[in-house]
């Protein structure tokens, strides 16, 4: 699962993101533990932009959209790491994703160092329904991405959120 968010800033985009992978969250595409609440933020959370408001956009479909100069922004970002794309990159339009022997975040780290962009990963901590792991694969790209990813370990929910963040670039990067 993958959320975008854009805005006038790259953290203003990052919160959009992160406030898209709560509404989510919130409707219960991905559930949360019994009585676990997403409205209270500590220190360290990201608040949510005051411009959204928190259900009502969702269930009436008004969720913003883009302009012309965002997706002429998007769009030149990446002609951008089109032409400039590196080995790992371009190996990746070539490859199928399903492959055993690949190393998803490895690879993932090696684009970001090509194209200059950063990937963080954000264990969740909480199980989902069926008792897997859950992490967020975030990448600074424009607009910011974050992918989510689920698996019987931390470790195979962070491949699976760089599986799902890969599949992304490829789709985003094709020639």
């Amino acid at each position: 699962m993958m959320f975008l968010g854009t805005g006038k800033s790259k953290k203003v985009a990052k919160r959009n993101a992160a406030h898209a992978m709560l509404q989510v969250l919130k409707l219960g595409a991905i559930s949360l533990p019994d009585g676990e609440q997403t409205d209270e933020f500590d220190e360290d959370s990201i608040p949510l932009p005051s411009e959204h408001s928190t259900y009502s956009a969702l269930k009436e479909g008004k969720m913003s959209t883009l302009s012309s100069k965002d997706n002429q922004k998007i769009s030149q970002f990446y002609q951008k790491m089109k032409k400039r794309a590196g080995k790992t990159l371009t190996s990746l339009q070539t490859m199928s994703l399903n492959a055993a022997s690949i190393k998803y975040c490895q690879m993932l780290q090696e684009i970001a160092e090509e194209q200059r962009f950063e990937v963080n990963f954000v264990e969740i901590e909480d199980l989902n329904q069926q008792g897997q792991s859950q992490c967020l694969a975030q990448l600074s790209t424009m607009p910011v991405a974050v992918c989510h990813g689920t698996g019987s370990s931390t470790d195979d929910a962070r491949a699976q959120a760089a599986h799902n963040a890969l599949q992304y670039l490829k789709i985003m990067t094709k020639k």
